[in-house]
């Protein structure tokens, strides 16, 4: 899971967020619980195990690509 944002003048940069508390925020900011309920919850908490979880921090889009591309060369 990556949690984006953007901030004039900072470099790309991945830092490590707990997947308890990310799970957490893409739930409030990507879950519709009142419609699908606990079926999303446990849906999200899956991908949540199989996946890494990171702040993304950026301030020139044209450095996200290779920010992003180190990464995966990473894991």
């Amino acid at each position: 899971m990556m949690f984006p944002r953007w901030r004039a003048g900072d470099a790309a940069r991945f830092t490590p967020f707990f997947k308890a508390a990310g799970l957490i925020e893409i739930g409030h900011h990507a879950m519709n619980y009142s419609l699908h309920g606990a079926q999303s919850f446990a849906l999200l908490s899956g991908i949540r195990e199989k996946s890494g979880c990171y702040r993304f921090a950026y301030g020139d889009l044209n450095e996200t690509a290779s920010a992003f591309d180190a990464l995966a060369a990473a894991a």
